[in-house]
């Protein structure tokens, strides 16, 4: 059985798209497993770790009214994100992630993340929260995200 990088990975190249990410929490852990994918570099467009408010601000044109309204970790950001790396990107396939790990002390909920999928005009803007330390919590997230991705490009 293949894992899911390599079907996803091979589901782009087959449809012949790109893909971009724009992540905070998860840190570039979602391109970057696609990037461990032989044949990757056909796929894969440019992607931003967008870790500060000013990124993405600054790259994404995220408003700062919009972060000031909803806060930085919200399903309103993750949408903005993934709009705006669309526009700056063109990739058939983008996504965002916003949210919390672990071990802010500022964290209200470990785990809690909000991710936008856009693939041509179909955008799925969610919330989850998983399990573990800080690095299980990226993992898990970049997992999970990435089978929603499966979900919609199979």
């Amino acid at each position: 059985m293949n894992n899911i990088e390599q079907l996803i990975v091979d589901k782009l190249i087959e449809k012949k798209y790109h893909i971009s990410c724009a992540e905070s929490c998860t840190g570039g852990h979602i391109i970057s497993s696609l990037i461990g994918i032989s044949g990757s570099s056909r796929v894969i467009n440019e992607s931003y770790v967008t870790y500060s408010n000013e990124s993405k601000i600054r790259i994404l044109g995220v408003k700062e009214e919009l972060i000031n309204e909803f806060g930085v970790q919200s399903l309103e950001v993750a949408k903005s994100m993934v709009e705006g790396l669309r526009k700056i990107t063109g990739s058939e396939v983008c996504i965002s992630i916003t949210g919390f790990t672990k071990g802010n002390i500022d964290t209200p909920v470990d785990g809690l993340c909000y991710y936008g999928i856009l693939v041509n005009d179909l955008l799925l803007v969610d919330e989850i929260q998983v399990p573990g330390n800080r690095n299980e919590i990226r993992e898990n997230q970049k997992q999970y995200i990435l089978e929603k991705l499966w979900e919609i490009i199979k």
